[in-house]
């Protein structure tokens, strides 16, 4: 399949950047949401200045959800198009040779530790198949993003109310969105420059 190592289309391009970007801020955000919402549940901690504050955190969330669900689609298409791609960087990510091969300016390898963690993400979650786990966890976002911003609104108006609120994201659209994270970057390669050093963030999250 040619057409997987040829430069990417703008349109993938973009969507695949956009993704990137969505995360970065959406990883951002739940933490500060998780962190206020927790000390906003303790009448020891509660600061209802802030708590009104949080309601501009909520909104954003309810933003980047329905934007990486509304993503979801388009990224399903672009990881079966570039399936030989993603595998192949997907190998090279995680060799035991890759310390010692040449690297793209701005980019570094993974720890040993680091590509360990990632083989076993992949294994366990996609039984060793890079591809057809970020295939599933697109589908997954396109489908789930719709409750996880009812989710996000309902519990700050617990909040709001009085009750309390752990504010942790549910853990398998987390991990929906790990594994579009991984796979967008893996896609992006060397080719995107600056956005490669984002690779350590993104493995610090996902295996953390």
């Amino acid at each position: 399949m040619a057409g997987n190592y040829a430069e990417l289309p703008l349109d993938e391009y973009q969507d695949l950047t956009h993704t990137v970007a969505v995360v970065t801020e959406l990883v951002v955000l739940d933490d500060a949401w998780t962190r206020e919402a927790m000390a906003s549940s303790d009448p020891a901690t509660r600061d209802d200045s802030r708590v009104e504050q949080l309601g501009g955190v909520v909104d954003r969330l309810d933003q980047l959800y329905g934007e990486i669900g509304g993503l979801g689609s388009r990224l399903g298409d672009i990881f079966r198009a570039r399936e030989d791609l993603l595998r192949e960087r997907y190998e090279a990510l995680v060799s035991d040779e890759a310390a010692d091969r040449p690297r793209a300016p701005r980019t570094r390898s993974l720890t040993p530790d680091e590509r360990s963690r990632v083989r076993a993400f992949v294994d366990d979650r996609g039984q060793g198949d890079v591809v057809a786990l970020a295939v599933d966890a697109a589908y997954q976002l396109e489908q789930q993003a719709g409750t996880q911003r009812q989710t996000v609104r309902t519990e700050y108006d617990r909040i709001r109310g009085g009750a309390s609120s752990e504010g942790d994201i549910d853990p398998d659209f987390e991990f929906w969105v790990q594994a579009v994270s991984l796979a967008a970057t893996l896609a992006l390669g060397p080719e995107a420059g600056g956005v490669v050093e984002l690779i350590g963030g993104i493995i610090a999250w996902l295996v953390g």
